[in-house]
């Protein structure tokens, strides 16, 4: 935008993004056609109807990602007892509601973006306009009209106000949103932490289950080990090898009692070997554990 001082014209290029349609466009060249005796005595009031427009689509931006908000706070269910809530528990898709609050974030940031640009284009509108008058004054020009001056930098000053509440609002609302993030967080670091207890429990059942089987090996290992040397001695002797008779008419052998000696000795031998090499193999595991104890 250039403008003559001597005689206020002025011209200007203005460019608009893909969201203001043909529709929008037609109502703002609506409102500078109705504001053109305004705009023939002082160009600048242009920058202030551009600035109402620029801060009727923060608006509307802000109260959309209000809204967002609201639903967002509904769902993790953490929110004042006005607003209805939707938190379903364990149930509830936390993934899917994690990416929502980031993408609200995200543009609540960009709201942000949006504000204090609005702010800072206030503020130079003010700015200008006292600059404006000045420069005419040092050139002994004929000065605007005071009424219209000083009506155009209170309209400024109002629409500056408000780009300054919406920034507030803004970032309130990106607060909100941090907030929830944080809230959801916690709520799947306290799940993950129920299912973690769970699976413990579960574990401690496991290992409790399998001691008792252990103790049922550790029975019937024990018990082969009695018995399996008298087992082991009446194969042998069964087997013809050995005779023991010394004559017809006896019925048990003057040597039975070789059978006992030679199986109790076995069985001496059998169950101290096993104590032997258990012994050696918990003190191996002890000294493991406590290597990995110093380790850790």
């Amino acid at each position: 935008m250039r403008i003559n001082i001597v005689d206020c014209s002025a011209i200007g290029l203005y460019f608009h993004g893909d969201d203001l349609n043909d529709r929008e466009l037609n109502r703002l060249l609506k409102r500078l056609h109705g504001h053109r005796r305004l705009l023939r005595v002082n160009p600048l009031a242009l920058l202030g109807i551009l600035m109402e427009e620029y801060g009727r689509a923060c608006e509307r931006d802000r109260a959309r990602n209000d809204k967002d908000v609201i639903t967002l706070e509904g769902r993790t269910g953490m929110t004042t007892p006005r607003i209805a809530t939707e938190y379903a528990g364990d149930s509830t898709d936390h993934e899917l509601l994690i990416k929502a609050l980031h993408s609200c974030n995200t543009m609540l940031i960009f709201l942000d973006n949006m504000t204090n640009f609005e702010v800072a284009v206030g503020k130079f509108i003010k700015e200008t306009l006292t600059k404006f008058q000045m420069i005419r004054e040092r050139r002994l020009l004929e000065m605007i009209p005071a009424d219209i001056d000083d009506t155009l930098i209170q309209v400024i000053e109002y629409l500056l106000n408000a780009a300054e509440m919406r920034r507030y609002q803004a970032q309130s609302l990106h607060r909100r949103t941090q907030t929830q993030i944080n809230v959801l967080y916690s709520m799947v670091s306290q799940r993950d932490s129920k299912v973690n207890i769970s699976v413990a429990e579960d574990s401690r059942k496991i290992a409790a289950a399998a001691k008792r089987d252990s103790l049922a090996m550790k029975t019937v290992s024990m018990l082969t080990l009695v018995f399996l040397p008298g087992t082991f001695v009446a194969a042998i002797f069964s087997a013809g090898i050995f005779h023991f008779e010394r004559a017809a008419t006896n019925v048990v052998s003057d040597l039975w009692w070789v059978y006992f000696v030679v199986s109790g000795l076995l069985m001496i031998v059998t169950v101290g070997i096993w104590i032997v090499y258990m012994r050696w193999r918990n003190s191996g595991i002890q000294k493991e554990e406590e290597t990995l104890e110093k380790i850790l």
